[in-house]
This record gives C-alpha cells, sequence and structure tokens, in this order.
C-alpha cells in the first residue's frame, strides 16, 4: 500500500499485452453489451443467437481499436489473440443468456461505481480513531435483483479473466474482501434507489471469463457436452441459504433439485440441502456476521495506514505467501535470511470462524 499510494510507484510500461489490459476489454465488452440492452429495455435471453453474435462482434473490435495504440491488430500473432478473446466473450455471453433464460433476478446496474466525486453512489464512510473519516470506493461489476412481495434481494456478480474461489478462512483473515464490500456497497447504495428500506443480499459470485476446454476418453454428444460446459463454467460464490430464494435465482431449482449456473447446491430426497454442497450455502444471519466483520478490517486497515504502519511482513497461511506475484517484489527486499518474517496466519474450519465471528458480534453488543 505504501508503495502504490504512498510512493505512487509504477510499472514501467511495454508495448504487449499484460492480463490486467485483457480483463479490462473483457469488462468493457460485457458492460457495453448489457448496457446496450438494458437501454433497448431487453432482456438477454430476448435477443436472437444472429443479433447476439453480432453485438458481441462489434463492440469487442471497437473496443480493441481503443486498447494500447491498437495493439490487437499490430501483428498476425495479436490478431490471432483477438479472434481467441472474441470467442471467449461469445461464450460467456451465450453462457450469461442461457442464465437469463433461467432465473428471475435480472440486472440493474453494470459498473456501477461508489466514492467517485463526479457520479455514483457515496462511498463507504467509517469513523476512525480521532474522529478522522475513511471513506472506501470502487466499482461493481454487475448488481443483479428481484423484487418479491415485501423485500428486495441482490446479487452481486463480479467478472474474473482468471480462475477465483470463494474462500472463506481467506475473507476471515481480511485477504479476500472484494465481494463483501461490493455487497455493502450495494446494499447501501442500493436502498436509496428501491423500494424497499433494507435490501437483503441474495448471494455473491464470481463469474470466470474463460472457454474451456473439455478432455475426454471419446467423442461426445452435444447435450452432454453443453452440459459439461455449463458445469465448467459455474459461478463460484455464496448464495443466501433460503429455498424460495434459490428458486427465484434459478427457476428450476425446485423441479430439478439443483443448480446448474450457480455454486453447487443440491437436494436431498427429504428436500433438505445436501450436506456436500452447503459450504456454498450462507445464512442470512451469517452474512451479517460478515458484513459486520468486514467493517471491523477495514477500520482497522485505515487505523494501521494513519499510524504509518509500513513495515515488511507479507502474510502466509498454510504455504501460501503473496510475494510470488507481488509487483513491488524487487523494491521492498523482503528476506528471511535477512530477518524479515512472515506474518503467520491462523489455518482455520468455516465452523470455527463462525464461532468467533458470533463471539465478536456478542462483545459488540456489550
Amino acid at each position: 500500500h505504501f508503495a502504490q499510494y504512498g510512493l505512487n510507484l509504477k510499472k514501467r510500461p511495454e508495448f504487449r499485452l499484460a492480463p490486467p489490459q485483457i480483463g479490462v476489454l473483457l469488462h468493457g465488452v460485457l458492460k457495453k453489451y448489457g448496457q446496450n440492452l438494458m437501454d433497448d429495455h431487453k432482456k438477454w435471453h430476448q435477443i436472437s443467437p444472429e443479433e447476439q453474435k453480432g453485438l458481441t462482434e462489434n463492440i469487442i473490435h471497437e473496443l480493441a481499436g481503443k486498447l494500447q495504440n491498437e495493439i490487437l491488430y499490430s501483428n498476425a500473432q495479436y490478431q490471432y489473440f483477438l479472434k481467441r478473446l472474441t470467442q471467449t466473450v461469445e461464450k460467456a455471453v451465450g453462457h450469461l443468456t442461457a442464465f437469463s433464460a433461467l432465473t428471475a433476478f435480472e440486472p440493474l446496474a453494470l459498473e456501477q461505481s461508489f466514492g467517485d466525486r463526479r457520479e455514483g453512489w457515496q462511498p463507504l464512510r467509517f469513523t476512525l480513531q480521532g474522529g478522522i473519516s475513511l471513506e472506501i470506493s470502487g466499482q461493481i461489476d454487475r448488481i443483479d435483483g428481484v423484487r418479491t412481495e415485501d423485500q428486495t434481494y441482490l446479487l452481486i456478480i463480479d467478472y474474473k479473466s482468471g480462475n477465483q474461489k470463494l474462500v472463506l478462512e481467506k475473507v476471515y483473515h481480511g485477504l479476500s474482501l472484494q465481494l463483501l464490500t461490493y455487497l455493502l456497497a450495494a446494499l447501501e447504495g442500493m436502498e436509496a434507489l428501491t423500494e424497499s428500506s433494507h435490501p437483503h443480499g441474495a448471494g455473491i459470485l464470481y463469474y470466470t471469463l474463460k472457454n474451456p476446454l473439455l478432455t475426454e476418453d471419446g467423442p461426445l454428444d452435444s447435450e452432454t457436452i453443453e452440459k459439461e460446459m455449463t458445469d465448467a463454467l459455474r459461478m463460484p460464490g455464496w448464495l443466501l441459504k433460503d429455498k424460495a430464494i434459490l428458486n427465484l435465482l434459478e427457476t428450476s431449482f425446485e423441479d430439478q433439485k439443483e443448480t446448474f449456473f450457480l455454486p453447487k447446491i443440491k437436494l436431498t430426497s427429504k428436500d433438505d440441502f445436501h450436506s456436500s454442497f452447503v459450504r456454498n450455502l450462507r445464512s442470512e444471519e451469517d452474512f451479517s456476521d460478515l458484513l459486520r466483520h468486514l467493517e471491523s478490517l477495514l477500520i482497522s486497515s485505515g487505523e494501521k495506514i494513519l499510524a504509518g504502519n509500513v513495515q515488511i511482513t507479507p502474510y502466509q497461511l498454510q504455504k501460501q505467501v503473496p510475494c510470488q506475484f507481488c509487483d513491488y517484489r524487487s523494491f521492498c527486499g523482503f528476506d528471511r535470511f535477512q530477518g524479515n518474517h512472515y506474518r503467520e496466519l491462523e489455518s482455520l474450519k468455516d465452523a470455527d470462524i463462525f464461532q468467533r465471528l458470533k463471539k465478536e458480534g456478542e462483545e459488540n453488543e456489550q
């Protein structure tokens, strides 16, 4: 944080296509595609495959021309890569279109910003010691919602160009706070735009932008291929542990007793949640505990920044350390042989984490 925001250090720009730029392009295409449909008051599944393909290709070629001096048109290699990217976007659009036909939720906002002085919602605000205000800003890729008789439920979807999973242990230790922060911002921001005085979270999901390759021992029929592709493109994350909401998220859930586009959830023959997949479910109380813990982590981080804490103490969770992927690795000079040490984080089971969260909540109420 100090190197990036305090010293304002940046990597030297190079004429090459880096993963962040690919992510920006893919995000931009899906945002523009979805916005076009919202402007025309159409749902994703209400346009023909031909219209879908034509609109997708037009948007990706429009945005590709604006990317780093038209790098995707600079040579044959990049032109082939653009073709691959187009196939990836078409696969994502097709999959999200199929999901649209099977859900009662509809997109309410795309790339919704919060904390931007020029537009969007107000930032998330927290009061630090000494009365100093901490403001959190960001941009939510997609917010879907549904209105029941008396409540509004929100689904957060974050597009990712690489595989991503939501791991409770990492969330608890403050290593994966993006989706929960988006949910908190959406609950506060949408309250001003909906008739509901208190919207509820229906889930937080990642959608991985990829075109999966299937490896099989022999030929497959088209139905099996489609089923396995859908399974490979499942959106990982957490959903509200509520059968009525799950049936709105996927309207076939009640009859099929399982989800197909969302994190895998199954019902037993007695209509109970299958124990193998309950890790993908969170009760309303669980979400409340997690959001309260999120606020505590954000406030703690803000106070450490104000205190000038710039110690070189990267985390270690089991065998995982962040240094391998850090842009500032050569700058920070972390060296275990020179007296530096990892900040070791305790490995915890999900049940133990929720027990601690409930204890935190009880202590805060006292």
